[in-house]
C-alpha cells in the first residue's frame, strides 16, 4: 500500500519541504547563532532573528552567503529516509489490523491518532490553519472550534466528534484533540451530510399562477412522505425569483407544515416572511 499509493505523496512532500521550509545550516561566529531563514527559495542572505515566526522579524545578525543545507539529501540518504517512513507506516498498520485481539480496528486507529496528537498539545497550540485539516493533512477544514483549530468532516466523524443523540449524521465536539481545548458542558454541534446525500437545492420560479403549481408539487411531496416532516427540512438552500421569493410565494419558513387544503394557503402565507435566498439548514 505504501509503495503503490503513498510513496509518491511522501516524495512530493519532501520536495516541497526542502524548497520552502528547510532551515539553513549556517551558524554565525563566534556566537554560534543559527541562520533562521527557512526555505531555499526565501534565502537571500544569512539572517538570525530571535522572533523568526513573525511576519516582519527583527534582524539581530545578518551576513551575505548562500543557503547551506543541514542535510545533503543524497539519493541514498533520501532512500533511507523513505524506508524509515515505510517501516513506521507498516508498524502502525499491523498494530491496528493484526494485533486487534478481537477489538475494533477503527477504534484502535482512532486511539492511536488521538494519542499521537495529545502527546504534542503544546506544539499544536502554536499551529493553526484554515486551509488544511491538521488532524489528517489531507482535506480542507470546514468546522472551526473556539480554540482556533479546524477539522474536515471526515475527522469530525472519525476522530474528534461523538455521535449526537438528537440528530442523524450529527456530532458533538467537546474537546480539541490537537490542543486539548474545548468544553464538555457546551460542546460544538456539527451536522454533516449523510454519506450518500447530495446538495438539496430548491429553485422557485415566478410568474403568478406558476407559484400555485409549485405549491401543489411541494404539497404532493409532503403528502407522499407521510411523516409530517416540514417541507423546509428537505432542502439545504432555497432560492426564488419574482413571486417565488415574495411573501405570497409558495415556500414557508422552517418548521411549517403546508396546509392540506390549498384554499387556506393565502391566509397562512400572509404571515410568512419574504425570502430571496435562504439556507434551510444553517
Amino acid at each position: 500500500m505504501f509503495r503503490e499509493d503513498l510513496r509518491k505523496h511522501w516524495e512530493d512532500g519532501l520536495a516541497i519541504f526542502l524548497k520552502d521550509y528547510d532551515s539553513c545550516g549556517y551558524k554565525f561566529q563566534p556566537s554560534g547563532a543559527p541562520c533562521t531563514v527557512r526555505g531555499r527559495e526565501n534565502h537571500k542572505r544569512h539572517i538570525h532573528s530571535s522572533e523568526p515566526r513573525l511576519d516582519r522579524p527583527s534582524k539581530s545578525q545578518e551576513m551575505a552567503g548562500d543557503f547551506q543545507p543541514r542535510r545533503l539529501w543524497k539519493p541514498e540518504q533520501k532512500a533511507q529516509w523513505l524506508e524509515g517512513l515505510e517501516q513506521a507506516f507498516t508498524d502502525v498498520y499491523l498494530l491496528a489490523f493484526q494485533d486487534a485481539d478481537g477489538g475494533n480496528p477503527a477504534e484502535l486507529i482512532r486511539d492511536h491518532r488521538r494519542g499521537g496528537h495529545e502527546r504534542h498539545h503544546e506544539v499544536w497550540k502554536a499551529i493553526k490553519s484554515n486551509k488544511t485539516c491538521l488532524a489528517c493533512l489531507q482535506s480542507v477544514p470546514d468546522h472551526v472550534l473556539a480554540c482556533g483549530h479546524s477539522y474536515c468532516g471526515r475527522c469530525v466523524q472519525d476522530l474528534v466528534g461523538t455521535p449526537s443523540r438528537s440528530y442523524e449524521s450529527a456530532f458533538e465536539l467537546s474537546e480539541c484533540v490537537l490542543c486539548g481545548g474545548g468544553s464538555r458542558s457546551t460542546p460544538k454541534k456539527v451536522r454533516l451530510k449523510p454519506r450518500c446525500a447530495g446538495v438539496r437545492l430548491l429553485s422557485l420560479d415566478g410568474g403568478g399562477v406558476r407559484g400555485i403549481v409549485e405549491l401543489g408539487v411541494l404539497l404532493a411531496i409532503q403528502k407522499d412522505i407521510g411523516l409530517e416532516v416540514p417541507i423546509g427540512e428537505l432542502f439545504d438552500l432555497v432560492v426564488g425569483t419574482s413571486t417565488g421569493k415574495r411573501r405570497e410565494g409558495p415556500f414557508p419558513p422552517r418548521g411549517t407544515i403546508l396546509p392540506a387544503n390549498l384554499s387556506s394557503y393565502p391566509s397562512q402565507a400572509a404571515s410568512w416572511p419574504s425570502l430571496s435566498v435562504r439556507a434551510a439548514n444553517p
